[in-house]
């Protein structure tokens, strides 16, 4: 999301960088990652939280 546009959110989730990369499960934030990531980190991440 653009956080210009959506200030109320980023102030909600506390987002103070960008990127910032917030990954939701139910409804609550299991994991934050700030900075450029790579393909694998991010794969890595959604996997673990992922059930088969």
């Amino acid at each position: 999301m653009d956080v210009m546009e959506n200030m109320d959110l980023a102030v909600k989730y506390g987002i103070a960088a960008v990127p910032t990369l917030l990954l939701f499960k139910d409804g609550e934030v299991v994991e934050r990652l700030q900075g450029y990531q790579d393909k694998a980190k991010l794969q890595q991440l959604i996997d673990g939280h992922v059930s088969a």
